[in-house]
């Protein structure tokens, strides 16, 4: 009788020990797992190339047509004086804008027009507008070009161009010019070829 419940505990301790084991077993093969599983999808992730938002840029004649739309008459200080323009705002056929200008049909001040046209010179080749030739536009090339004829430049970047006019009045020769107009103008020449169908005339 003793014998038979000595095997019996054995057999139990024997039990409970292969039960222990296999479970044990069962744990570290379900930590394996989730470890490889982690690993893999950090791999994924790392794999995988972040998404950026595609960001839509208004184009530079639109942004300038934006900005100028509700100004009809502008005014800017230099250092010999304030000047005064009329904004003009011109559409293709499409109703787009394609050029945006600012002009001054009558002024007295030489000094603050020459100043001006400089500055704004340097502020469109800052821009990444470039002109065709390579002098410099300062203050002394722009006042013999508007004693002698008149300014007339060109900067160009890709598609866009900006545009600066100036003259005197000279009258009578010999006689001092004391009246001057300017102007200037940022335009998109893609916009001014309209998809539009030209009218024809029947004549």
């Amino acid at each position: 009788m003793k014998t038979t419940k000595l095997i019996t505990v054995v057999l139990l301790l024997v039990t409970i020990a292969t039960y222990g084991q296999h479970a044990k077993g069962k744990t570290a093969s379900k930590k394996k797992t989730t470890t490889k599983k982690t690993a893999a999808k950090s791999e994924t992730s790392k794999a995988e190339p972040e998404k950026t938002a595609v960001v839509s840029s208004k184009p530079e004649i639109d942004k300038l047509a934006e900005k100028y739309k509700d100004t009809p008459t502008v005014s800017f200080s230099t250092s010999h004086g304030e000047l005064t323009g009329n904004v003009a705002i011109e559409k293709n056929p499409e109703g787009k804008p394609q050029s945006v200008s600012i002009s001054c049909d009558e002024s007295t001040n030489k000094k603050a027009i020459v100043e001006f046209i400089v500055q704004m010179i340097k502020q469109k080749q800052q821009q990444g507008y470039k002109s065709f030739d390579k002098e410099p536009y300062d203050e002394a090339k722009i006042t013999s070009l508007l004693d002698l004829e008149e300014v007339n430049v060109t900067l160009k970047k890709d598609n866009m161009y900006f545009l600066v006019k100036a003259k005197g009045d000279y009258g009578y020769r010999y006689k001092a010019t004391t009246h001057f107009w300017f102007s200037i103008e940022t335009g998109d020449n893609q916009r001014k070829v309209s998809k539009t169908a030209a009218k024809k005339l029947d004549f």
